[in-house]
């Protein structure tokens, strides 16, 4: 075997496999609909980790259109925190992004789409 196919070869074997987002509806109204990734949920010392998205059905004068984040909840304390969150536009342009580990989390409010999906990826107690 001559070098190039050796690395060829190292290259496709250290790849990593990019597994696709499996979105799920988990509520949906005239003005918007909001998914869950299944297959990014994920869970440690009772910190849930998921990526949401919510789409504007009709996107208002700033054009978002849809916006991806992800989320922390604290299924103990009933907490939630976003750590990433993307914008886009109707034409599936990027508009903007930001990165925030260091957040503090909230409560959650009763009734709203966090506590929701709190309900969704929490163990029922």
């Amino acid at each position: 075997m001559n070098f190039k196919t050796i690395m060829m070869a190292a290259l496709v074997v250290s790849s990593p496999v990019v597994a696709s987002a499996t979105w799920v509806i988990i509520n949906s109204s005239q003005e918007s609909k909001f998914y869950i990734d299944t297959s990014s949920v994920s869970e440690n010392g009772g910190v849930v980790k998921a990526w949401l998205k919510k789409i504007v059905s009709t996107p208002a004068q700033d054009k978002i259109r849809t916006i991806i984040q992800r989320w922390e909840i604290n299924c103990n304390s009933h907490t939630w925190r976003v750590t990433s969150e993307a914008l886009y536009d109707t034409n599936g342009n990027l508009l903007g992004s930001i990165s925030e580990s260091t957040l503090k989390f909230e409560d959650i409010v009763p009734d709203t789409m966090v506590q929701m999906t709190e309900g969704h990826v929490c163990p029922k107690k």
